[in-house]
């Protein structure tokens, strides 16, 4: 059985984590571990494809289009074995939006020509949705494509674009007619970055760094083989296109590798020995495990047909606080603020869930009580030193 069709969602989950563990440890760079900003081909690519070659890229794709196919349990751990070494995150648009865009709605000509590449790192694409007077209302949208032939003639400008400058496919919305509701006339075109009258600008942060473009259409012919769905029903396809993107950043792994920058953080200051400190780390890693749990039902209820934009409303409510818990930050509040826990998740709770979490690799909670004397009364939760109903968080 060769890497490109291997049925990894067989496996035994320890086998597979196992595996996946002992990979990246001898093929991750060791002086990109734990990057805190986007990184673009140039500083990853070699990353990509070596996943790419491995057929790693796209965990959760099916296998018929180059992906490893994987259950979403196992989605789950190859996130948590990625975030343990602090891989970074790579130009990702085409994994979690183009390829659900081609299995839904694509040709089968699209879907040949371009899956396969983008599952084997060999294509990188951006996303041209936002424009300079069209940001969160974005059905406000006002780069024009206008049919000439067997082409589209594209003008306009889409900004704010995340890693254009690397990418060498674009996926955009376009406005094909202005008849009806602005949400009407609107079409989503696949355009060939080198395709003549395209210009990209990188905008550079205040920081030096880049991680946004400007990408400018001057002219520019785009076959119309390249139209997504019909013409002027790009809105319903974009909705879709964005469920997606919500639901994935619900997703657990950017919490999870916080999470274990924080561990590093606390194990060389020797600061798990701190009841205070401990006590706020498993609050976060109960956090985390709430977030990883419901993203695991979102995912599922996908995969049974669920409508998605219900689904991801769900994931988008509950990812920016688990996620604003762990990050960087979160090293400087301990002692700081005080974490609130309802009596579901007193003592005892804490205790059957870290053996869940240490069936998953990470470390064992080394202080927590064998018993919790919480009753149906106001009265303290063990030695929390806080009454379980009146404890909140200040924040």
């Amino acid at each position: 059985m060769t890497e490109g069709n291997a049925d990894y969602g067989a496996m035994d989950s320890e086998d597979f984590r196992l595996m996946v563990r002992a990979w990246i440890q001898e093929h991750y760079p060791e002086d990109k571990r734990f990057i805190v900003r986007r990184m673009g081909m140039d500083e990853i690519g070699g990353w990509v494809r070596a996943l790419g070659a491995k057929g790693w890229l796209a965990p959760s794709w099916p296998r018929e289009w180059g992906g490893m196919g994987l259950p979403i349990r196992k989605q789950i751990i190859f996130m948590e074995e990625l975030s343990r070494h602090g891989c970074a995150r790579f130009p990702d648009q085409a994994l979690n939006l183009v390829g659900p865009l081609l299995m839904t709605f694509g040709t089968p000509e699209q879907k040949a020509r371009h899956l396969h590449r983008i599952a084997r790192g060999e294509e990188i694409w951006c996303q041209g949705y936002s424009e300079p007077a069209a940001g969160s209302d974005l059905a406000s949208l006002q780069c024009k494509a206008v049919r000439d032939g067997d082409s589209f003639i594209v003008n306009g400008e889409k900004t704010w674009t995340t890693l254009a400058f690397c990418a060498d496919w674009i996926f955009t919305l376009v406005r094909t007619s202005n008849a009806g509701r602005k949400q009407e006339g609107i079409s989503i075109l696949l355009i060939d970055l080198n395709t003549p009258g395209v210009t990209v600008r990188p905008i550079d942060s205040f920081t030096g760094e880049r991680e946004f473009a400007q990408v400018i259409f001057d002219n520019a012919r785009v076959p119309s083989e390249n139209l997504v769905g019909e013409a002027d029903r790009g809105w319903d396809i974009a909705k879709s296109v964005l469920g997606h993107e919500r639901v994935m950043v619900g997703a657990p792994i950017i919490p999870m590798m916080a999470l274990r920058q924080l561990e590093d953080l606390m194990d060389r200051l020797g600061t798990f020995g701190d009841t205070g400190a401990l006590d706020r780390y498993a609050a976060l890693r109960l956090d985390l495990y709430d977030l990883t749990t419901m993203f695991e039902e979102y995912v599922r209820r996908i995969e049974e047909g669920s409508r998605l934009a219900e689904t991801s409303r769900s994931s988008r409510s509950v990812r920016p606080n688990s996620t604003q818990r762990s990050p960087r930050r979160s090293c400087c509040r301990l002692g700081i603020w005080r974490v609130w826990r309802s009596r579901s998740r007193c003592r005892t709770m804490w205790r059957s869930r870290s053996k869940f979490m240490q069936l998953r690799g990470f470390p064992p909670f080394t202080a927590v009580p064998t018993r919790c004397s919480a009753t149906l009364s106001h009265a303290p939760c063990c030695d929390c030193r806080a009454e379980c109903d009146d404890e909140r968080d200040p924040r």
